[in-house]
């Protein structure tokens, strides 16, 4: 491997001198504009058909239907770039000649290069090698030489990108891959414009729009999860103290639970008590001998402006603790001991003061406010595991379905006012 080093301003200057080399030859050349319409219209037309077919898919399909296997979606919001592109040149494109869509399309290229310059400096490097060749290759006469070059090393650049962002976006916003694969798409489809126009308008639109619906007739049909790549589904028992009911809580990726699941009745999605983020909660027995976490003030002090109390915790058997205030609770620092933290005033949400561990017992926390008067937080202590009444959810958690980034666990929902 080889690593090859490229400053910035070098970067940055042939940058410069590419976008003013492409305006100048698609200025010369005539129909820029048009040429334009086609890269922003298929760019925007794309976006808009993977988020119809996104959006249509997660009403049939609730939940991450991708997750198993992500290479059918992906190609399918990729297909739906390509009808986009195949479209706008075939209605905008007709007389437009290959070397004007060529070097507008370059040019429209340098100009995103352009806009990232300003987000993402170091992202220009993307932008460069395809288009120099590209007109190195007008330079030299080898006009078409160039242009399948180009094409390629945006392939192996851009389109090396687009696959990490497939990985790494894997939870979406899947949509806004259908722009980037056009991008990728749309120097193949320039060489082939003399295909295209052989065929009807209507002739190349219906075969590009049927290959993007048997994308979608692929990810309908795959399996949304696999041994690998396993369904989130946390249940959690969650006791409200302040009214004495108990509920079950399902937190998953918003599929449907399975039929008669744990043989409850009432599922329903909504919040928890005091609890926010809609999940699956049914109405259940309590807990015999469940003792919340409580607080111990050990301190109330205030100098007219700011009023900092402190408490020490008793867990009660909660491995994990969350005190949590409301908005507008103006709270301006939190912490323990000689590490107190302190908080933005233009923070805005909910406030979170937590404590993980068997050290949580009989730890003394701090926190300070502007608001003088008590005010009511909401006090959630939890403890892996779930009590025996639970066996038959567990037996019925889907198979290829598990906890993620938390235990099954019990929790305690409680009021105090601080």
């Amino acid at each position: 491997l080889q690593l090859v080093m490229l400053p910035q301003v070098v970067g940055f200057a042939l940058l410069g001198l590419l976008v003013i080399g492409f305006a100048a030859i698609s200025f010369r050349r005539g129909g820029l504009w048009r040429s334009l319409a086609i890269v922003l219209a298929g760019m925007v037309v794309g976006a808009a058909l993977a988020w119809i077919g996104m959006f249509l898919m997660g009403q049939a399909r609730p939940g991450s239907f991708w997750r198993a296997y992500p290479i059918w979606t992906q190609l399918t919001v990729y297909a739906c770039g390509l009808l986009a592109a195949v479209a706008a040149l075939a209605l905008i494109g007709r007389r437009l000649t290959v070397e004007q869509l060529r070097a507008s399309f370059w040019l429209a290229f340098l100009l995103l290069g352009v806009a990232i310059f300003f987000i993402a400096p170091g992202g220009v490097i993307y932008f460069l090698l395809p288009p120099l060749a590209a007109i190195v290759g007008i330079l030299l006469k080898q006009e078409r030489v160039g242009a399948i070059i180009a094409a390629v090393l945006l392939w192996l650049t851009f389109g090396e990108v687009l696959a990490l962002l497939g990985d790494l976006m894997n939870n979406g916003p899947f949509f806004i891959f259908a722009p980037l694969a056009l991008i990728i798409a749309m120097p193949w489809l320039i060489e082939a414009k003399a295909l295209l126009d052989t065929n009807s308008k209507g002739r190349t639109i219906t075969v590009a729009a049927a290959v993007m619906l048997a994308g979608w007739a692929a990810v309908a049909v795959a399996p949304a999860y696999s041994a690998d790549r396993q369904q989130r589904f946390l249940i959690q028992h969650a006791t409200d103290t302040g009214t004495g009911h108990a509920y079950w809580s399902v937190v998953n990726d918003r599929a449907r639970l399975p039929k008669d699941f744990g043989n409850v009745a009432g599922w329903r999605r909504n919040e928890l008590p005091h609890i926010e983020g809609k999940r699956w909660i049914a109405p259940t027995a309590t807990v015999a001998d469940l003792t919340p976490p409580k607080l111990s003030v050990m301190s109330n002090t205030g100098d007219g402006k700011v009023r900092t109390i402190t408490f020490r915790i008793e867990a009660n058997g909660a491995e994990t603790i969350f005190l949590v205030g409301a908005k507008d609770a103006q709270i301006v620092s939190a912490g323990s001991g000689g590490f107190v933290r302190p908080i933005a005033p233009d923070t805005k949400g909910e406030y979170y003061l937590s404590c993980f561990g068997r050290s949580c017992d009989g730890a003394v926390l701090q926190f300070s406010t502007r608001e003088l008067k008590p005010m009511p937080f909401t006090l959630i202590g939890s403890r892996r595991g779930l009590p025996a009444i639970a066996k038959p959810l567990l037996e019925q958690r889907p198979r290829f379905a598990r906890p993620q980034y938390s235990p099954d666990a019990t929790l305690t929902i409680s009021r105090v006012a601080l």
